[in-house]
């Protein structure tokens, strides 16, 4: 197991930018500090938080940590419209320090015009920040060395396997087509992870790969109608392709006007009752197809869910800007799922109807409509796999139950 461990990386190869996520604040507030003179006794005055929620970041200071930052924080690393503290959350957010004057319009309206000047003097500072930054975040060996070992452990920890599709075999493929060595080998990897991207570069043959893919994995019964989503100026070059490499594959072909109102249903009959060896489908016509209303409600439920659970943490922290900013969140969240529930149109063919897998394990809590967790959860408890025994580590809401549906699965539990 030592020899295939991946060998770690240098801080030397490790990029750094204010805003990384995985650094832990403490580093950012230390930075600050030193760069505005603060002493280390009044730091405890200087807050950075994340969001992990939203992504964002937070800074909050005391009138001891905004007395001691003086001069620095308005002239050398701010301006007196933006100062060092704004400049420095806008380096943690990503975001350009913008400074915009408010103007009143001839019918007495309030307008926000960009100071063109000012801007450029706080985007100055903004950058000798950021040089800084970098500069200063790996020139201690106690720092350099706690953060290489945090990238390492958080990035560094999957050795990428390699596979090898030298054994495959594909019947009914077009004798006269030999695929190369990377297809094939893609070929593998789709079949063993599922979700795979292929970057191969243009002219090394990604459509046949799929379309080898595609039929492997109908052949070995991975899957029963795979779709093609294309953009629309290349249906008939997919479809042609396909039938290029396999003759008499079964292929349902959906354009812009398949998905059309009038059209839906025979469309929705065609795809359900074919034995269809792949559906390929305009980018137009999928994005016409919604998911279920059900569903929608349940990921809105489970997104205000997870933010009322943040926001119970952050209270315990006594984080109030957080909590406020997460309270916004979740008035937005609740007024999407009341419009979603407003709604009374019904819509004419979902995701779902196109002839996916029926539940017939419904006393195993598999519901009406098709979702691909349950259908694998009733698939297990067909073959006699106690219903206890089986977990999603999406299930796991927080890191200690992620941590403990681990050690369940070491243990043999799950």
């Amino acid at each position: 197991m030592e020899a295939v461990q991946p060998t770690p990386i240098p801080a030397s190869d490790i990029y750094v930018n204010i805003g990384a996520s995985w650094v832990d604040s403490a580093y950012y507030c230390d930075f600050l500090g030193e760069k505005l003179g603060i002493p280390r006794y009044y730091l405890k005055g200087l807050k950075i938080t994340f969001n992990r929620y939203d992504g964002s970041w937070e800074v909050e200071r005391s009138d001891d940590v905004r007395k001691y930052a003086g001069i620095k924080a308005t002239e050398v690393y701010g301006t007196h419209r933006a100062n060092a503290f704004r400049i420095f959350e806008d380096c943690l957010n990503q975001r350009d320090t913008t400074i915009c004057d408010t103007v009143q319009t001839a019918d007495g309206q309030k307008k926000y015009v960009v100071n063109q000047s000012e801007t450029l003097s706080a985007r100055e500072r903004q950058h000798k920040m950021q040089d800084e930054f970098r500069d200063w975040i790996f020139s201690t060996p106690e720092r350099r060395e706690d953060l290489e070992r945090t990238y390492n452990r958080l990035f560094n920890q999957i050795r990428l396997p390699k596979f090898d599709g030298s054994h495959l075999k594909f019947p009914n493929m077009n004798p006269y087509i030999q695929l190369y060595p990377h297809q094939v080998n893609a070929v593998q990897r789709i079949l063993t992870n599922g979700s795979t991207l292929d970057p191969h570069r243009v002219g090394y043959g990604k459509t046949f790969t799929i379309v080898a893919a595609i039929m492997k994995l109908r052949q070995y019964g991975l899957a029963k109608k795979p779709m093609i989503v294309v953009p629309n100026h290349l249906i008939g070059q997919w479809s042609g392709e396909f039938r290029q490499l396999y003759a008499n594959a079964k292929l349902l072909i959906a354009e812009k006007e398949d998905l059309e109102q009038s059209r839906r249903k025979i469309f929705v009959s065609k795809a359900a009752m074919g034995d269809w060896d792949a559906i390929i489908i305009a980018q137009s016509a999928f994005a016409k197809i919604p998911v279920s209303k059900e569903r929608q409600r349940r990921k809105i439920e489970q997104e205000i869910e997870d933010i009322e659970n943040s926001i119970r943490d952050r209270k315990e922290k006594y984080d109030h800007t957080s909590v406020k900013n997460l309270e916004r969140i979740k008035k937005s969240r609740e007024a999407a799922l009341k419009r979603l529930m407003d709604d009374k149109t019904k819509d004419t063919v979902v995701f779902c109807d196109l002839a996916t897998p029926k539940q017939t394990f419904e006393s195993y809590e598999c519901g009406k409509n098709f979702d691909a967790y349950n259908e694998l959860k009733c698939k297990l408890i067909e073959k006699g796999i106690p219903q206890e025994q089986i977990a999603y580590i999406h299930e796991a809401k927080k890191d200690n139950e992620k941590l403990n549906l681990f050690n369940k699965v070491k243990g043999n539990v799950l």
